[in-house]
């Protein structure tokens, strides 16, 4: 688990050439695609770390707080804040599908230890349960549930008055933060991590050799609340850490996290990928001897990497028993599929997203998500339809996302973001998102509409819409929550359209492009060309991107493929005005090429001109044409400048730097050489 936080720029005006419909990329206004955003918090320390939604769409959180002005209301368990000043108290909220405050309550004293609930399950009657870790003592218990441990579990009827029932168990199990899921009885499991015979009695069974820094298990508690009547340990003999766990239809339990045990229980016929600090994800059947419950262990990794860490933080489950898991990752080598959102992986850490078929035998589909700086997964989803909901948080500046430009992030800056993936894990939507002084999302679940809530906490100027419970920012920072609709950049009327063709109003030869495809979930590939020339192209449904244009007319034609092999087109005629500076990338640090500009028509020799917009620019770049390295450029005050001969025709021209902090950028555009 991780803890931690963008700012855009306005609108300007457009080219006199536009099209459908005109989309902000400013992350200080609101997306249109928001249909809610709120603050949720009082004057201290508030965040929100697990949410789930009922059937009816209300939304549930957990979080915590120092706030003794939290809001909660009359009524419940535990309306007013414990204490003492300045303690970290629990808290869990409901609200309603459109965003309004139900109840709202504390549970259990304050505390200066690690506490966090991780976990969040609702049931037919609305009655809400919550896991997590809480360090100290005085949690509340109530009768037949054990009562020493780190991990705590605790059931509120559907009004949040009353604590149905409550438990701690796990003794040193605070390796890792706990989860929830029930079964059609509303028998509830959850897990744990910690030493060897942490949980829960001697009647618990065992899978592994065990005996590590660290094992797993996995416990039920009835609906009755009363006793643990099945529970398991699982481990081998290096650390081995749960952190997520997802039920199916038929009650069988996934659950997914890190080992770097060498003789982890990996099950015949299952992925067994070698390497040391790999994500496993195990399927287990409640309903058998908990020391035989094992239908399958697996271990994804990749030994072609020279640092293969991958740690699993989330899992989720489709209807055919397909498992979908949300890694962290230093792995450059792991497994993309052919329509991967995301086929590289840049600067690592790196999030990364695997489907695993139902037996687990096979890795089916991957992506990375990321940019130049660290990027983690906080939750995934699936809908019924097949598409894969991802949240979590970045520091990258450029972050790989399909929607709303491309805003100047303010370095190692962190934020939010959530990405919707469909079947062949192409993007519909990737949206990066918070305010200037920081935000995180470690929660989200899918809305059951194609939608999508994200909660985290973010600190002030973070856009609110209008009917948000809370607009204003409390202090220090708050719990956030956003319900995101993913409506479309346009309408791809059938096919494909082009959707904002507009020029920055600082520099005319800086133009946004944004486009949609009307097909989201068979959606491949969209991609732009001018006058013929390939300039950008996304796995995606769509994009909004800026580049640099050469002054004079020209013709954009997007075209869509889909994965059936059909394609969509559509062009749009537009003119760039000289500019009388470089067209720079606002965003720091990042390279532009100042000539050749994309489109731009050139007799040779080609004169290269880059510019770094970087507070250290890289000491030198390299030089690339249609992919192969042609030559260093040394640099002068981030001014780098390069003469050469090119055959006559169109050519890809890239350079890419790494400055003196280390961070990566890079800067691409298409020219036609004439004789």
């Amino acid at each position: 688990m991780f803890s931690s936080a963008k700012g855009l720029l306005p609108c300007f005006v457009s080219l006199s050439i536009l099209r459908c419909a005109l989309v902000c990329s400013a992350q200080s206004s609101l997306p249109p695609s928001w249909a809610y955003s709120s603050y949720f918090g009082g004057s201290q320390s508030d965040g929100i770390t697990a949410t789930a939604l009922d059937a009816s769409g209300n939304v549930y959180v957990a979080g915590t707080s120092a706030s003794p002005d939290f809001p909660t209301t009359a009524g419940v368990y535990e309306p007013h804040y414990p204490g003492p000043s300045g303690a970290t108290v629990v808290f869990v909220a409901k609200f309603s599908p459109l965003g309004a405050l139900v109840w709202s309550t504390f549970l259990g004293p304050g505390t200066t230890n690690f506490a966090v609930p991780s976990g969040i399950a609702v049931d037919s009657g609305q009655n809400v349960y919550v896991s997590g870790v809480f360090q100290s003592p005085g949690f509340p218990t109530t009768p037949g549930l054990p009562r020493d441990g780190d991990v705590f579990v605790s059931k509120l009827n559907s009004t949040g008055s009353q604590l149905v029932y409550s438990g701690k168990m796990g003794i040193n199990s605070d390796e890792a933060a706990s989860q929830i899921v029930l079964d059609s009885s509303d028998d509830a499991f959850i897990i744990g991590s910690g030493v060897t015979g942490s949980c829960c009695d001697n009647r618990t069974g065992i899978i592994g050799p065990l005996g590590g820094i660290g094992d797993f298990w996995v416990a039920e508690i009835p609906a009755s609340g009363i006793g643990v009547p099945w529970s398991v340990q699982i481990g081998g003999s290096g650390l081995d850490n749960a952190n997520s766990m997802a039920i199916d239809s038929a009650g069988k339990l996934y659950i997914t996290g890190y080992s770097d045990s060498s003789n982890f229980p990996v099950t015949a016929g299952a992925v067994n990928q070698a390497g040391i600090g790999r994500t496993f994800v195990v399927k287990l059947d409640p309903t058998l001897p908990p020391s035989s419950s094992e239908i399958y262990g697996a271990l994804v990794g990749n030994t072609g990497s020279s640092n293969g860490y991958i740690e699993g933080e989330s899992i989720a489950v489709d209807q055919s028993g397909e498992a979908f898991v949300g890694a962290w990752t230093y792995n450059i080598g792991m497994f993309t599929s052919a329509w991967a959102f995301q086929t590289q992986a840049q600067t690592v850490p790196n999030a990364y997203v695997f489907e695993l078929n139902s037996a687990g035998s096979a890795v089916t589909n991957g992506t990375y998500l990321g940019g130049g700086a660290a990027d983690y997964v906080g939750e995934v989803s699936v809908d019924a339809a097949g598409n894969t909901y991802v949240s979590g948080f970045t520091f990258s500046w450029d972050f790989l996302t399909s929607a709303y430009g491309d805003p100047p992030i303010p370095l190692n800056m962190e934020q939010a973001y959530y990405v919707k993936l469909n079947p062949a894990f192409a993007a519909i939507s990737s949206v990066a998102f918070g305010g200037l002084y920081g935000t995180q999302s470690s929660a989200s679940a899918a809305d059951g509409t194609g939608g999508l809530w994200v909660t985290g906490y973010a600190a002030n100027d973070f856009p609110t819409t209008p009917n948000a419970y809370q607009q204003v920012f409390g202090g220090d920072y708050d719990g956030v929550l956003v319900h995101t609709n993913f409506y479309p950049l346009c309408d791809g009327n059938g096919g494909v359209a082009i959707c904002t063709l507009a020029a920055n109003g600082n520099n005319s030869e800086r133009i946004e492009f944004a486009a949609q495809s009307a097909n989201l979930e068979d959606a491949a590939d969209i991609s732009l060309n001018i006058d013929g020339m390939f300039a950008y192209s996304l796995h995606a449904a769509q994009f909004d991107t800026w580049l640099p244009i050469a002054p004079g007319n020209h013709t954009a034609t997007v075209l869509a493929l889909h994965t059936d092999g059909s394609q969509a087109k559509t062009q749009l005629q537009f003119n760039v005005t000289a500019a009388s500076a470089c067209p720079l990338n606002p965003i720091a640090p990042s390279l532009t090429l100042c000539s050749p500009l994309n489109a731009a028509v050139v007799k040779g020799p080609l004169t290269i001109v880059a510019q770094a917009n970087d507070g250290v620019p890289p000491k030198s770049v390299q030089l690339f044409v249609d992919g192969v390295l042609q030559t260093t450029i040394q640099g002068n005050n981030g001014a780098y400048t390069y003469t050469l001969q090119l055959a006559a025709g169109v050519h890809r021209v890239s350079v890419q730097g790494v400055d003196s902090n280390r961070d990566y950028s890079a800067t691409t555009a298409v020219v036609r050489i004439t004789e």
